[in-house]
């Protein structure tokens, strides 16, 4: 994420943090901030809504970082790889 993003990033962090009634220190969102800065923040934003759909628990940021979502989209890749692997074969 771009430095500009770390206002909604930690708004974001914050939601979860009242959703799951947990409360969240500056020092929580700091550490969430370094772990996640690999990704966009609108894949941020993609991954707590998903999170929020299929989970009770407040998440770790590995949880936000490989969810569900990505699994789900690597296997539909895989497939689609396999498919077309198979029509170059035949």
């Amino acid at each position: 994420m771009k430095p500009e993003n770390k206002k909604k990033a930690f708004a974001l962090l914050k939601m979860l943090s009242v959703l799951y009634e947990k409360q969240v220190s500056g020092e929580l969102l700091l550490i969430y901030w370094k772990a996640l800065q690999d990704m966009t923040i609108e894949q941020l934003e993609k991954k707590v809504k998903h999170h929020i759909a299929t989970s009770p628990f407040f998440p770790k940021p590995c949880d936000l970082i490989f969810n569900d979502a990505d699994y789900e989209q690597e296997l539909k890749d895989r497939k689609q790889q396999k498919m077309i692997e198979a029509g170059q074969e035949g």
